[in-house]
């Protein structure tokens, strides 16, 4: 079985996670032993304290890469970035700066300051997504902003953001209730049902505070989605229409 981990501060030396190639080595081994094949190391970058540079960390992942192969260790590993929300953020796209979950450039790990959501995220957001680009909002459940008004990441999830979770968080290290969980209104039952009976019948309480649902978009009837192939990617519609009447028809219905 492949199992991926989108999201980590593996490398060493280049943020506040890894120290050091014997920690980065020790990490890689109690990835493998929960699991995990293959792993995308996100360092931090553009968050005031650390600037990671596109080449740097492909340079640094492919040496990380002969260390675990030297040390016999099965894991493989890319190249990405934790991208924090910024005004420099869509220079340095442009700049082509910015590493991806994927190889398509697809889908971004973005973050936010952990107090507080910028006024200018919506706008900045529905800059990434006219670019191509779908932002996969990280650990939002540690946001205090985000915590008073889950309304904020409802309405970031409404304009086609992902989110990722820290598995601490959903497995109850840091407490055994989720602040936020959501998903399609077709999720609901029996998929968010049986979450929350399994989370009765573990820790004696509802799963989450707060159950988000969200709409489908419905192509010739059918909801749009990508076992059904009737989806439309973010940047082949905006060849289609001019992207001040996608943003008025957003503006209009949220």
């Amino acid at each position: 079985m492949v199992l991926v981990d989108i999201h980590c501060h593996i490398l060493p030396g280049i943020d506040d996670g890894s120290k050091d190639w014997d920690t980065s080595i020790k990490l890689a081994k109690a990835a493998v032993k929960d699991g995990v094949t293959h792993a995308i190391c996100t360092p931090h970058t553009l968050n005031g304290r650390y600037t990671n540079h596109k080449d740097d960390i492909v340079w640094l992942t492919d040496l990380y890469q002969q260390k675990l192969d030297e040390a016999k260790v099965p894991l493989t590993v890319f190249p990405g970035q934790e991208v924090r929300l910024s005004g420099d953020l869509i220079d340095t796209l442009d700049n082509d700066d910015i590493l991806f979950c994927d190889e398509d450039g697809t889908y971004m790990l973005l973050e936010f300051p952990s107090e507080d959501v910028p006024t200018y995220a919506q706008d900045t957001i529905f800059k990434i997504m006219q670019r191509g680009v779908t932002p996969i909002i990280v650990h939002p459940e540690r946001n205090s902003r985000i915590l008073k008004e889950p309304e904020i990441l409802q309405g970031m999830l409404e304009q086609g953001c992902l989110v990722q979770i820290t598995a601490s968080s959903y497995t109850g290290i840091f407490g055994n209730k989720i602040d936020i969980h959501g998903g399609g209104i077709d999720l609901k039952f029996p998929h968010h049902e049986n979450e929350i009976a399994q989370s009765m019948a573990l820790n004696n309480n509802h799963l989450a505070n707060y159950w988000m649902h969200n709409g489908h978009i419905n192509v010739d009837g059918e909801k749009m989605s990508k076992s059904l192939g009737n989806f439309i990617l973010a940047k082949d519609f905006i060849k289609m229409h001019d992207a001040n009447v996608i943003k008025i028809a957003l503006f209009k219905t949220h």
